[in-house]
């Protein structure tokens, strides 16, 4: 859009009016959002003082809203807006899909770690070429699927390479 050349005031309205009607599409405020957040992530790891300044800001905010600190991070309505677009459940599917394997990594049988905010969750581990969901893996399983799924023989790759650390004996199957 161009530059309204009239007063400052207008041209001050005309792009906050621009802005406004940009940033009502979604993907176009993702965007932005997103654009901002490497801006600010590129800044804080070319200048010191700025990284410090950002600490400095975070350290004064949990201070002076200790509740709001304790619960951020976590925060229901985001988890719920994140688990529907990226994989179709609600809260309350995600609860039953937990329940049905007793809370626990479908693989590895661990439980979520942590506690309050620093809460971890199980992942949903999903077929990546049908979007279908499989179950709830804990971070390290969902790691190990992701890449058995990029490369099937990793499995054999790791179990040889350990093999090489203790006695154990793997032979391909294939």
């Amino acid at each position: 859009m161009p530059r309204n050349k009239g007063t400052p005031e207008a041209t001050k309205a005309a792009d906050a009016e621009y802005m406004r009607k940009r940033l009502m599409d979604p993907e176009q405020r993702e965007r932005a959002r997103r654009a901002s957040r490497e801006s600010i992530a590129r800044r804080r790891k070319s200048d010191p003082e700025f990284a410090e300044s950002q600490r400095q800001a975070a350290a004064k905010w949990r201070a002076e809203h200790p509740e709001a600190a304790r619960t951020a991070g976590c925060n229901r309505n985001q988890r719920e807006l994140n688990l529907k677009k990226l994989y179709g459940l609600d809260l309350n599917a995600y609860e039953a899909l937990l329940n049905s394997q007793g809370g626990v990594c479908a693989i590895c049988g661990e439980p979520p770690r942590g506690e309050g905010r620093n809460q971890k969750h199980l992942h949903v581990d999903h077929d990546h070429a049908s979007g279908k969901n499989r179950g709830l893996l804990c971070g390290g399983c969902n790691t190990a699927m992701h890449k058995l799924e990029k490369d099937p023989d990793w499995g054999i790759k790791a179990l040889n390479y350990l093999a090489r650390y203790i006695e154990l004996t793997v032979k391909d199957g294939g």
